[in-house]
């Protein structure tokens, strides 16, 4: 699966600004993808080949920041 990292403590996103260093690290090593990095125009982690449980979905959401 694609998509936006889901931070699992708040039910968003994962945050991010350019530091694809870290997308790249929750991506890979964390979330069992292969291919991470930030999405400057959303400002969030972007992971290829993660788990569809590792992933934020906009009809699931439940980030109430």
């Amino acid at each position: 699966e694609h998509g936006y990292l889901l931070n699992k403590y708040t039910g968003c996103k994962v945050w991010c600004v350019i530091n694809n260093e870290e997308c790249g690290y929750l991506c890979n090593k964390r979330r069992g993808g292969y291919y991470g990095y930030c999405y400057f125009w959303k400002l969030a982690c972007y992971c290829q080949g993660a788990r569809k449980s590792e992933l934020w979905n906009y009809k699931t959401n439940k980030c109430d920041l």
